[in-house]
């Protein structure tokens, strides 16, 4: 690394030790957390802390100060519910819970749905288990993770959003759908945001028996699964044993702090892709999703020809905005279509497999982008014939698209 190390030592005083370490300043990682807090206008937020552990309410009071996020700090639940009854103007409760404690439980069921409940609990399952919060931190937790569940409690503002063009060639392809089976929630938060920021969508299950039943309501749409092993109800590896027997090709990468070599040995027996160990690093942890999800064909059978919730999930849930989107997307595939019917050329065949793969991806067509997929793959491989079998399916899936995305306009 450079640098240098020296030891001094006088007689009957002592040793010095002096190291010296040349470090460059991580300009990236300080743009990317000021990105990230401008997600949030914290400054409009408004907290009410009931901390009794001194140092844990010096460090969030000095991190809310930092974000320039207004609260007010009482000791007493009794206080604190009698504060929220009177006053209606806090965006959001941050509470150290007191495990049986009848204060506790009456503060909770004042709050009720807002404002937003923040609980930090002492590594104890018994007290998750009394608590019904909007996210639950196990202490002791660090400053990023109280960042990233405030992401996750307000979102992430219209700092990121997009115009309706720019969606067309930035979503769909390389944005998958991922269950993450966890029930560590300081791992659920890393995992979301670090799959979230690479454009993935998530879907969080809390223990092996809710990740196979949202796996059974959500297979058409899941790319990958993401699974922690030791679990309470149902741990990890019976969970992705009864997804293999339901599926025997969607990636399961398995996510562990033990990777012994009886560890692996299972995960192989039970048909698992990849074990991952924490805690994560994040480069090896969306290397090994891109890889896996980028491979995976789902059956198309399983597809809807549109499916309308993927497509609003790609906007931020703008309906509106989608609504927009289709119609520019029909009038691109109305184009395609004829473009597929009259041209033979093989480059310009592929460039409008191409351009529709993206734009199918982008509102939920992912049997007409699989099909755009498999006509692209093929005209660019120089030495096989192209297959109108290919192509007459493709033109007759992009009409179905058409068709349901003229009814959905018709509907809002």
């Amino acid at each position: 690394m450079g640098g240098t190390l020296k030891v001094g030592s006088i007689l009957y005083k002592g040793s010095t030790f002096t190291a010296t370490i040349p470090l460059s300043v991580d300009t990236k990682g300080i743009e990317a957390e000021l990105q990230k807090r401008s997600a949030i206008d914290f400054s409009q937020l408004k907290a009410l802390l009931i901390l009794h552990d001194r140092n844990l309410s010096e460090r969030v009071a000095t991190l809310f100060g930092e974000y320039d996020l207004t609260f007010e700090g009482v000791t007493s639940a009794t206080l604190a519910t009698k504060i929220l009854e009177q006053e209606h103007s806090f965006d959001m409760v941050v509470v150290e819970h007191q495990l049986h404690s009848a204060e506790h439980q009456k503060l909770y069921a004042t709050i009720k749905k807002h404002p937003k409940l923040l609980v930090f609990v002492h590594e104890d399952r018994q007290a998750e288990e009394e608590v019904s919060a909007d996210l639950i931190l196990p202490l002791p937790v660090i400053n990023s993770v109280i960042l990233n569940a405030l992401l996750q409690l307000f979102g992430r503002g219209t700092s990121t959003a997009r115009k309706p063009d720019a969606l067309h060639d930035t979503m769909g392809e390389s944005s998958y759908l991922i269950l993450v089976v966890e029930d560590n929630p300081t791992n659920q938060i890393i995992a979301k945001e670090l799959l979230e920021q690479a454009g993935n969508q998530v879907i969080i299950a809390s223990n092996g028996k809710e990740g196979y039943e949202t796996f059974l309501k959500e297979e058409a749409r899941i790319h990958l699964i993401l699974m922690d092993l030791h679990m309470d109800v149902m741990d990890g590896y019976e969970s992705s044993r009864l997804i293999r027997t339901k599926n025997a090709k969607v990636p399961i990468v398995v996510t562990s702090a033990d990777l012994m070599q009886s560890v692996k040995e299972r995960c192989d027996q039970l048909g698992v892709n990849e074990l991952v160990g924490k805690p994560y690093n994040p480069d090896e942890l969306l290397s090994i999703v891109q890889k896996l999800a980028s491979a995976y064909q789902k059956p198309m059978s399983s597809l809807p020809v549109l499916d309308v919730s993927v497509g609003v999930r790609n906007v931020g849930g703008d309906k509106e905005l989608y609504a927009k989107i289709l119609t520019s997307f029909i009038q691109e595939s109305e184009a395609l279509l004829s473009g597929l019917e009259s041209e033979h050329e093989r480059t310009l065949i592929a460039e409008l497999a191409h351009k529709a793969k993206g734009s199918c991806g982008a509102i939920g067509a992912l049997r007409a982008q699989q099909l755009c997929k498999q006509v692209q793959k093929q005209v660019e491989d120089a030495k096989a014939e192209l297959d109108n079998q290919l192509l007459i399916p493709l033109q007759e899936e992009l009409r179905q698209v058409i068709t349901e995305a003229k009814r959905y306009i018709s509907q809002t």
